[in-house]
Parts: structure tokens; C-alpha cells; sequence
């Protein structure tokens, strides 16, 4: 168990992590005039495949292909599942990602990454609830999750919502 001068650190980090990353949002009543501006970049088509990507590519699709194999020989090996999320990543085939991610989660429970990981992915593809609920579900097994409570505050601002509550949460007055 922490003690009490740990807990005190570690709530006054979070405290100021928050207070960087409100700031930074332009929560304690900046006016937007005072904002930099925003400008919104059009699309970029992406570069032509060159030898190499190309290269890449094909390597990645068979570390995956192998990877699946093996997954599909023995479900529960934890190394093969970490290859072929690997892959999936690169591949950016996110929602397959989750899939993988669940079975490592139930394979290695105490492993708090894994959630991390299923939350940011979540974020990533605009997925702000299940965004919060995986991340709510991580801080209720370890309430000092910097990592949590940093992916709460980028859903909450990433949904407009204010962020006045989580201000609250973080200084430990829910």
C-alpha cells in the first residue's frame, strides 16, 4: 500500500498535469481571440509506394499470416497474440486490434496495458464512450493511473464536454 507522502505526491502531480493540459485547452477563461488560430490542412493524397513500403508491406502481411497461424494452433499464446497485434497495428486494422486486445486481457488480466492500449485505440477511431468506460474501468482498479486520467481528459475535451468535473476528480472531491 502507498503512503500518505507518496499519495500526496503523486495527487499533486495529477493536479498539475490537469492544470497543464486545461491550460492548454484554454479552460481557465482564455478568450479564444487570445487562442492561436486554428487552420484546417486539406487533405494530403499519401505518397506513392516506393520499393521499400512496399517491402514493408509484404512483410507485415506475412508476420501476420504467421502470427495468425499460430494463434489459430494455440489460442492462449500471449507472444503470438502480441505479433499479430503488432501486425494488425501496422496494418492499421484497429478494429481487429480490439479483438486481439480482448484476448490478451482475459489471458493476462493483471496487465494494465493492454486496457490502456484498448482505450487509446478507441479514442483513436473517435470512439469517445467506450473511450471513457475503458478508461473509468482502469482507474477503478488503480485509481493513481496517470495514463487514465490523461485519456478521460482528451475524451472529455475531444466531446466538448467541461471539463469543470474532472478539475474536481483529480483534486479528490468527486
Amino acid at each position: 500500500m502507498r503512503n500518505g507522502g507518496e499519495r500526496k505526491w503523486v495527487w499533486g502531480f495529477l493536479v498539475d498535469e490537469a492544470c497543464f493540459w486545461f491550460g492548454n485547452f484554454g479552460f481557465w477563461g482564455v478568450s479564444e481571440e487570445a487562442l492561436p488560430s486554428t487552420s484546417i490542412a486539406a487533405p494530403v493524397a499519401p505518397p506513392p509506394p516506393t520499393e521499400e513500403r512496399i517491402e514493408e508491406s509484404s512483410e507485415n502481411d506475412e508476420q501476420e499470416r504467421a502470427s495468425e497461424e499460430q494463434v489459430s494452433r494455440d489460442p492462449d499464446d500471449a507472444e503470438a497474440l502480441r505479433s499479430l497485434m503488432e501486425a494488425k497495428i501496422k496494418a492499421n486494422k484497429l478494429d481487429e486490434v480490439v479483438q486481439v486486445l480482448d484476448r490478451l486481457i482475459e489471458l493476462e488480466p493483471e496487465d494494465l496495458e493492454w486496457p490502456l492500449l484498448k482505450a487509446n485505440i478507441h479514442s483513436h477511431n473517435g470512439e469517445l464512450e467506450l473511450t471513457k468506460s475503458e478508461f473509468e474501468a482502469i482507474l477503478e482498479k488503480d485509481p493513481l493511473r496517470v495514463e487514465a486520467y490523461h485519456g478521460l481528459v482528451m475524451a472529455a475535451s475531444q466531446s466538448g464536454e467541461k471539463l469543470n468535473g474532472m478539475v474536481r476528480r483529480v483534486e479528490g472531491r468527486r
